[in-house]
């Protein structure tokens, strides 16, 4: 499933000034490739970076994993956690922190970076439901979703002209990128992220992250359980749920996440609440802050209200 960006955008993307990897995170990539890699070549790749081995240490004992005995070294951590979950853990530590300096200065970076940490927060309780294996693969894909805005952020300073803290929104970001390109940042981003080497489920999922008709032309139609690719892009929703505005239709978002999980309004809401747990989690693992907390809990208030008026 390929990427259509025009061979312009794309000689442009290539001309411009594109967030770039962290060593930590090449290395994390070719382990993915490597065949004959293993939890302590992992653990030597990650060692090399103390900050992100405290991160992975202080996730392995926390409430999210409910461990009976601490981890008391980075190996005992990644055993507990499991391979591919602590490479993705890694991974969203190192990648995460770069892309955040990346990005043209009068982008909208607060309410972009509010948005990816929020989605974040809600996978890992929609992980904890469905995906429990996958719950770090899906941490990381929520954060990296959004990508391919601050890659076009780097191929044009007007692309989003009109869209400041007060005004951005993630739909509306869409509307801009589709108007000048007839594509949006999800193309983009599947694009970058299959040259950086990134595993091709997440890689799907970011293409299909913004288009509903797109998830279903691709992915398996009919399972008890939701995918991989569902997961995510219901991450991205309940965000724009979570962040609602005055002018956002509920209505279509509520809809467009029963389709990918197989749940009620009332989960929806409970995985809301519940999700505020993982807050402080996010926050630590990947050095970004959910601000304004205190309007999250309004709007959780105002969603349950909706709820009791269904009732």
């Amino acid at each position: 499933m390929e990427a259509h960006i025009s061979q312009e955008l794309e000689r442009r993307l290539l001309a411009a000034k594109l967030p770039t990897m962290p060593g930590v995170a090449i290395q994390l990539l070719h382990l993915g490739r490597s065949e004959g890699s293993t939890i302590k070549d992992l653990v030597q790749v990650i060692g090399a970076d103390p900050a992100i081995a405290a991160r992975l240490t202080k996730l392995a004992n926390s409430a999210a994993y409910a461990r009976n005995v601490p981890a008391g070294d980075l190996l005992s951590a990644v055993r507990f956690i499991g391979y591919e979950n602590a490479r993705a853990t890694a991974l969203a530590a190192t990648v995460v922190p770069a892309l955040h300096r990346s990005g043209e200065p009068a982008f909208a970076h607060k309410e972009y970076w509010r948005r990816s940490a929020i989605a974040a927060v809600c996978v890992r309780s929609v992980g904890r439901r469905w995906f429990p294996d996958d719950v770090e693969s899906l941490f990381l894909s929520a954060l990296v979703q959004d990508i391919g805005v601050l890659a076009l952020t780097q191929t044009s300073t007007s692309l989003y002209s009109g869209l400041d803290e007060s005004s951005y929104s993630h739909e509306r970001a869409i509307a801009h990128e589709r108007k000048a390109l007839h594509i949006d940042h999800a193309e983009v981003g599947s694009w970058l992220l299959e040259r950086w080497g990134f595993p091709d489920h997440i890689v799907r999922a970011v293409r299909v992250s913004n288009n509903l008709a797109l998830w279903r032309a691709f992915c398996k139609e009919g399972d008890d359980q939701p995918n991989f690719a569902a997961g995510v892009m219901a991450s991205g929703l309940l965000a724009d749920l979570w962040m609602s505005r005055e002018d956002t239709d509920l209505e279509v978002l509520r809809n467009s996440v029963l389709e990918l999980l197989p749940v009620s309004w009332s989960e929806v809401v409970e995985l809301l609440s519940d999700a505020m747990v993982e807050i402080p989690l996010v926050e630590s693992l990947c050095q970004v802050q959910v601000p304004d907390l205190s309007q999250l809990q309004l709007t959780l208030a105002i969603l349950k209200d909706s709820l009791d008026s269904d009732d």
